[in-house]
């Protein structure tokens, strides 16, 4: 599975002609969009595994650390003034608020059925895009 997703989110993340802001702007809108279709149960459930078992955890782990890699890449391309550490600090927060959507964005959420998907997952683009931004 982690496999399967490291290829998804490379053909996003190494867009070739699209300008930064909009590869890490979709990677992170289809990351959203991927939780509103896997059950934040089974995820939750799989992570706990993940954390007790040393070969899934390590496997994890240098999956987000991967993908935190790239954010921090693009982030500076977006802001090239940025010393390396702080893309890198806005790459962890972006990842954390992603990652956190599971809780109240992934499917079976009681807060995500509260209103318009789209929306909600729009506004969590957005936050994240202005974490980069700002």
């Amino acid at each position: 599975a982690t496999r399967w997703f490291r290829v998804q989110l490379t053909a996003l993340l190494t867009g070739g002609e699209r300008p930064a802001r909009e590869q890490l702007r979709q990677c992170i809108a289809w990351h959203i969009e991927y939780m509103e279709h896997v059950d934040t149960a089974f995820w939750l459930e799989a992570s706990a595994y993940w954390i007790r078992h040393l070969q899934p955890r390590q496997t994890r782990d240098g999956f987000y650390r991967w993908l935190l890699n790239h954010y921090a890449r693009l982030i500076n391309e977006v802001q090239p003034a940025l010393r390396p550490k702080e893309a890198r600090q806005r790459a962890y927060t972006v990842l954390s608020l992603v990652l956190g959507a599971w809780i109240t964005h992934g499917r079976g959420s009681a807060l995500r059925s509260a209103g318009n998907v789209t929306e909600q997952r729009e506004l969590l683009v957005n936050a994240a895009m202005t974490i980069v931004t700002r």
